[in-house]
């Protein structure tokens, strides 16, 4: 359902109001005077009023931003605070003391939630696990074709020592890292893992 100017909405608190004004965020709606709560029922739109005079408001409405509520099990204070969990997802953290937290009960609501209920062993943290894991080994290999080191000769030579002593390297021939360089390394260490 889409709100605009002019539109008719029913409110639990005033009935029939008319819509002045749409705001892009609950915020912006505020500092423009409209603070007064219409109890509206709806998950997308919230509605405030304005008080113009004597018995007189105005009423103007927004998205909501998409909030949950989790308590800390670390710190154990209950927090709000937006957040998407579709593109942000369910691990979040707390405000208060940094800790990460799980958002069980935004998960517990979603629809690819088939349990319908927390459970012992969180499936989302478990899909996570069950997929690519990085060990030791395959990350030498992808640093190795990163940093085009196939030749095993070559690469434990320039991890010698010795090798500076000789003279056969110098501290030229180790390319400098950059934040271009870093970001490189994680895009290919990133689609090396997805393959």
């Amino acid at each position: 359902m889409e709100i605009k100017v002019g539109d008719y909405v029913r409110t639990p608190r005033f009935l029939e109001v008319r819509i002045n004004e749409v705001f892009g965020s609950e915020n912006e709606m505020r500092q423009a005077g409209y603070t007064e709560p219409t109890h509206y029922m709806n998950y997308e739109w919230s509605i405030r009023g304005k008080s113009i005079g004597i018995n007189r408001m105005i009423f103007a409405a927004c998205r909501r931003e998409p909030e949950v509520t989790e308590m800390c099990a670390n710190c154990m204070r209950e927090n709000t605070f937006v957040w998407d969990v579709d593109t942000e997802g369910y691990k979040a953290y707390c405000p208060f003391c940094g800790e990460p937290m799980m958002l069980c009960d935004a998960c517990k609501h979603a629809e690819d939630n088939t349990y319908g209920k927390c459970t012992k062993e969180c499936f989302r943290l478990k899909d996570r696990s069950d997929a690519k894991q990085l060990s030791k080994e395959k990350l030498v290999n992808i640093l190795n074709k990163f940093f085009s080191m196939e030749d095993t000769d070559a690469y434990w030579l320039m991890r010698s020592k010795s090798a500076f002593t000789v003279g056969t390297v110098t501290i030229d021939d180790f390319e400098e890292f950059t934040d271009e360089t870093i970001d490189e390394l994680a895009v290919f260490i990133i689609n090396e893992l997805v393959k």
